[in-house]
């Protein structure tokens, strides 16, 4: 959730960012990003640069792991 919330927050940016801003340590944070990607929940963006974003499919999981958590927070 906190690496889907990164991306979503930092839009078109980059893996080093994300992982800064989802507090995770590189090993952990590669191992869960490229498994994201591969579930096609987040993805590259086509330019010079790495950069990366939230699918409409990771933007839809966000939305619901964040109802679970308002619900899990009550």
């Amino acid at each position: 959730m906190d690496i889907l919330s990164a991306t979503a927050k930092n839009k078109n940016t980059k893996k080093t960012r994300i992982m800064q801003s989802a507090y995770l340590q590189w090993k952990n944070f590669d191992k869960y990003f490229t498994y994201l990607i591969e579930k096609g929940l987040v993805e590259k963006k086509h330019s010079d640069e790495e950069n990366y974003e939230l699918t409409e499919k990771g933007d839809e999981l966000l939305g619901i792991l964040n109802k679970v958590d308002e619900i899990l927070k009550k």
